[in-house]
Parts: structure tokens; sequence; C-alpha cells
């Protein structure tokens, strides 16, 4: 008592007090944030966080208060966190709700989609060795002889053409088609080099990436998923097929893509849905525009 008599409200000491003979002083903190809901509650106060890239500035502070007090109704106690992984932009919290016009979370679903590229690089990593496995095997002496007068007259590679068993994703029917090895693997390659450029926020790539608006950004992500869902089912014959066609003693030396092609499934499904926040995102532009946080097109 003689610690706090005449320093802290009355109401408050005896709380306190019953706290500290409760032995429940470790939810104090607990309590102030309870009594701090209730009270803004009673009193229409709305309590907001802005996360910036950087500090807001007096006046623009005073222009989003001002804002959100005539669309809530309420009297907003704004409160500007900085943090900058968001790039661009502002982030709202408040009453349970986000509204998002970051640069940071318009490119989720990019940084997402060339998360990929790992596991691309292990595929043609396979894939290759899978190849070498089979041409191998096929390596009579009179390919041998046919490959020593291609070489002697400069003469490109012939192509390498597999038949594989490609199964439909929608009708989980299979059916054997012809592809090109060479250009299959040159296809993931080129894919797997963009996605690298496009992890990195200093590439010319991504930063290329990042100045889309969201309709570009939207059709891109939509023309990737939907390439990605192609070379996914061809990596899956792939597979079958390598685990068929080569032969013993070497069978056991093919390398599977079970493992990969599920981590480029999981990923996709990952950018898909953040694809579908895109819809969402379209209200909170709107949202944005009648807070005066953007400027009207």
């Amino acid at each position: 008592d003689d610690s706090f008599r005449g320093k802290v409200q009355p109401y408050v000491l005896n709380f306190l007090k019953i706290l500290t003979e409760k032995g429940y002083m470790r939810h104090f903190f607990d309590c102030c944030k309870a009594y701090e809901e209730s009270y803004n509650r009673d009193n229409g106060i709305l309590p907001v966080t802005a996360i910036t890239a950087v500090s807001l500035n007096p006046a623009q502070a005073a222009k989003l208060t001002t804002k959100l007090c005539q669309i809530t109704g309420k009297q907003v106690k704004l409160h500007n966190r900085v943090d900058p992984e968001v790039l661009g932009g502002v982030r709202l919290d408040y009453d349970g709700k986000r509204l998002d016009d970051t640069v940071s979370h318009r490119m989720d679903a990019v940084r997402n989609l060339a998360s990929m590229a790992p596991q691309l690089e292990l595929v043609v990593s396979k894939l290759r060795e899978n190849n070498s496995l089979l041409q191998d095997q096929y390596n009579t002496p009179w390919e041998k002889f046919k490959r020593a007068l291609r070489k002697a007259f400069g003469l490109k590679p012939p192509v390498i053409e597999y038949t594989v068993p490609v199964a439909d994703a929608m009708t989980k029917t299979v059916k054997n088609e012809k592809v090109d090895f060479r250009k299959s693997l040159s296809d993931i390659s080129k894919r797997m080099n963009f996605y690298e450029a496009l992890a990195s926020r200093e590439s010319p790539t991504y930063q290329k990436m990042e100045a889309q608006g969201e309709p570009e950004i939207y059709s891109f992500l939509t023309k990737q998923l939907s390439e990605c869902q192609q070379m996914l089912t061809l990596l899956m014959a792939y597979d079958k097929f390598f685990k068929n066609e080569v032969e013993s003693p070497n069978k056991s030396k093919v390398k599977g893509l079970a493992m990969e092609t599920t981590a480029i499934k999981n990923t996709m499904v990952k950018t898909n849905q953040r694809k579908a926040e895109y819809a969402a995102y379209v209200e909170e532009q709107s949202q944005m525009k009648k807070l005066g946080i953007l400027d009207e097109e």
C-alpha cells in the first residue's frame, strides 16, 4: 500500500492487491488488454494499425485517420508500424479485418510460384541421368557408328523421341504420346531459370513483374499454372516411362520423380490459393479508394 498509495487510482490499487492475493499477477497484462478493449467498445474508439514501409508523416496520418473516422463512424486511434518487408503501399489491421495494398502482398503468389525452381533443378538432373541409362541400353555397334559419322560431318544429334504414357487429369485415362525428350528438357530448364530470376527481388525479372498491374499479374499466374499443370502431367509420364523401359541391371539406378512432382503440385496448389485471393483483393482496392488511400483512376 505504501508504495502505490497516492500514486495510482484506488480502484486500480485494490485490483492489484486482489491479483497478488490470488496469485494471478501473471495475468495482469491480459487484464489490461481486456479492459482496454472494453473501454474502446463502450466509448466508440477503434484502434487501427497501419503497416507501411516507411513512417507516415503527420499529414498522411491525419488524412488516414479522418477518412477512417468517416467510414467507420468511430473515433479512430491510429498506430503506424514500420515494416520494410511490405516494400510499398499500406496494410490496415482493425476490428479483426485486414485491408492490404502492399507490394509484398501483391507479389505473394509470384514468389510462391518461383519457389518451384529448386525442384525443377532436381527434375532436370534426374531426367538426364535416366536418359543416359536408357541410351546406354540402346548403345549398339550400329548406333556408335552413326554417332561417329554425325560427329565427323558436324551434324546435329538426332531427335530423341520417346512414347510415354500420359494420363488425362480429368478422365484419368492414359494414352501413349510421342514426345521430344531434348525439347522437354530444354523447356523445363528455361522455366527453372526464369523462376530462379523471379525469386530474387534484386533481379530485373522480379522488378519488371513488380511494376505490373493487378490484371497483368493475374493473367501471368493463370498462364503459368496452366503450363505447369501440363509440365507436371508430362513429368509423371516420364517417371513411369523410364521405370518401365530401363532394363536390369540398370533398373535399380533409375531416379524416381515422385518427391519432386509432389512438391511441384503442392507449390501449384498454394499458388492457386494465392491467385484466388485476387478476387477478394479487388474489393479491398475499392475499399482503399473509399478510404482515400488509393487515388481514383
